[in-house]
């Protein structure tokens, strides 16, 4: 089987990327994920990664006018209750929104684990 390619030229190819960062802790993934276009970033809490976001200057964000939005996530309810936020912005200003990142995942896994635990 040969991997498929895509000609990303195309106009009919993609219209939206869907990936996922990795990386050791301080190495950098809060702040790539900073520079995607409009990002919308689900934060640990207690992790303060989102912080690096701070210290970027304006001409370092993919649109130097629109600074990343960050919402703090202390629970799995608390990630419940930011999609929905996001989900409703995006129903009325589709345009606002150009990523929605986590970070973390690893936070939020084990924040979802350590709730089902008896």
């Amino acid at each position: 089987m040969a991997v498929k390619k895509v000609d990303i030229a195309d106009p009919d190819g993609p219209t939206r990327l869907t990936c996922m960062l990795t990386g050791h802790s301080r190495s950098g993934k809060t702040r790539l994920l900073g520079t995607f276009p409009r990002p919308h970033i689900l934060a640990d809490a207690t992790e303060d990664g989102y912080k690096t976001l701070s210290y970027m200057g304006n001409e370092d964000f993919y649109e130097p006018d629109f600074i990343p939005e960050v919402y703090l996530i202390s629970s799995p309810a608390d990630m419940m209750e930011a999609c929905a936020e996001l989900e409703r912005i995006h129903a009325m200003t589709p345009e606002r929104i150009g990523t929605i990142g986590i970070d973390s995942l690893t936070f939020y896994a084990d924040m979802k684990f350590s709730e089902m635990e008896i």
